[in-house]
C-alpha cells in the first residue's frame, strides 16, 4: 500500500532540528540544499543521484540525497541513503525522522511508527514532538486502511425556509402577448415561508482485498418535512459500490451509483450510472486527476425529460511548503435526450 502524498513537506521536522546546516561549505551540496529550500526537490535529486557511486557513505551527502529522493517520490532510494547515515550515526535525529517519513510513504507503517517513536524519545523540542504526533496520527490512519472500516452518521435538523416552494416574490407579472397587461400571481406560485424538519443518515464501508485493492460502498438517505406546505416535502436516497486500486503513483477507482429523488411522497427523478477516476501523484506536492461520469436520468410520468448525462473533467492540486494548497479543475458535460 502506497501513501498518496507525504503528510508534511520536506524539513517540516528538520527545520526544527537544524535542516539548513546540512550542506556546510560543499558547493554541490549547497546547490542541492538551495534547490530543496525552493521546493525543487526533483532537480536536487537529479543533481545528487549522479554522484552516488563516488560519494555514497558521506553523511552530509547521503542525508541530502535522502531528502531529495523523498521530495522526488523516490521513497525506496531515500531509505537506502538514510540507512547509510544511520549506520554511521544511529542517533542522528534528522536522518531518523526522514527515514520514518520514507517508510510512511511506502506504507511500511510498523517501521514508520518505530522510527517516529525513536525520534520522539531523543528529547527533541516541543515543536518537533508536536509534528511527530501528527505523523503518528497519519500512521494510524494508514493502519486503519488495512482493515475493514465501517462508518455511519445520523442527522436531525430544524429550520426555517423563507421560500419553500421556490416561488416568485412579485404579486403580478406582465404577458407580452397581451400588450404587457399585468396579471396577478396565484397563491401557489408566490413564495411561501415555512418551518421544516430534516432527517438524514448514511453508512459507508471499505474492505481491502489485497495490496492496493479495496471494495468501497455506501448508502445514504435524506427526508425533509415541512410543517404546512407538505406538497413540497422531499427526500432522497443514494447508494454506491465500487473498487479502488493503487498502482505505484497511480490510483484508479470505478463506482456504480444509483439514486432517487421524491417530491410529496412520489418518485420525481431516478438516476443510475457510474464514475471512473484516475489519480496520479507526481511527487509529495503535486497531484492530478481525470474522471468520467455517466448517469441515466429518468422522470417517472414525464418521459419527455429522460436524458443520458455525460461529464468529463480533470483537476490539479499543488501543496506549498508552507502548508497551503492550490487547486483547480475543469469539466465539460452534455445531456442527450432519450428516444
Amino acid at each position: 500500500m502506497k501513501v498518496k502524498k507525504s503528510v508534511l513537506n520536506v524539513c517540516a521536522v528538520l527545520s526544527l532540528l537544524g535542516c539548513g546546516a546540512v550542506w556546510g561549505a560543499d558547493a554541490t551540496l549547497g546547490q542541492a540544499g538551495r534547490l530543496l529550500e525552493s521546493g525543487r526537490g526533483s532537480e536536487a535529486y537529479v543533481l545528487l543521484e549522479s554522484l552516488e557511486p563516488e560519494r555514497a557513505g558521506e553523511i552530509e551527502y547521503d542525508l541530502l540525497l535522502g531528502l531529495a529522493a523523498l521530495e522526488a517520490g523516490q521513497n525506496t532510494r531515500a531509505v537506502f541513503a538514510l540507512e547509510r547515515v544511520l549506520a554511521q550515526e544511529p542517533n542522528n535525529a534528522r536522518a531518523r525522522a526522514e527515514i520514518a517519513r520514507a517508510y510512511l510513504a511506502l506504507g511500511e507503517t510498523k517501521n514508520a511508527r518505530r522510527e517516529f517513536e525513536n525520534v520522539r524519545s531523543m528529547g527533541v523540542p516541543a515543536e518537533v514532538g508536536s509534528t511527530i504526533e501528527r505523523f503518528l496520527a497519519a500512521v494510524e490512519r494508514l493502519e486503519d486502511e488495512a482493515r475493514t472500516q465501517v462508518r455511519g452518521y445520523l442527522e436531525l435538523g430544524l429550520g426555517i425556509d423563507s421560500n419553500v416552494n421556490s416561488g416568485t416574490s412579485r404579486g403580478e407579472y406582465a404577458i407580452p402577448f397581451f400588450g404587457g397587461w399585468m396579471f396577478p400571481v396565484g397563491s401557489g406560485a408566490k413564495e411561501n415561508g415555512d418551518t421544516f424538519t430534516n432527517v438524514a443518515g448514511g453508512i459507508n464501508f471499505r474492505t481491502p482485498l489485497q495490496a492496493g485493492l479495496a471494495v468501497t460502498g455506501g448508502a445514504a438517505f435524506s427526508q425533509r418535512l415541512n410543517s404546512n406546505d407538505t406538497d413540497f416535502d422531499n427526500g432522497s436516497w443514494d447508494a454506491n459500490l465500487g473498487l479502488t486500486k493503487a498502482v505505484d503513483k497511480n490510483q484508479y477507482s470505478l463506482a456504480l451509483q444509483a439514486s432517487t429523488f421524491r417530491l410529496n411522497g412520489e418518485r420525481y427523478r431516478d438516476a443510475m450510472g457510474f464514475t471512473g477516476q484516475w489519480q496520479h501523484n507526481y511527487d509529495s506536492r503535486n497531484q492530478a486527476s481525470l474522471y468520467l461520469q455517466y448517469a441515466s436520468l429518468t422522470y417517472p410520468g414525464q418521459a419527455i425529460r429522460n436524458t443520458d448525462r455525460f461529464v468529463v473533467g480533470g483537476a490539479y492540486a499543488h501543496a506549498f511548503r508552507e502548508g497551503q494548497v492550490i487547486y483547480g479543475g475543469a469539466y465539460v458535460g452534455t445531456e442527450m435526450e432519450k428516444n
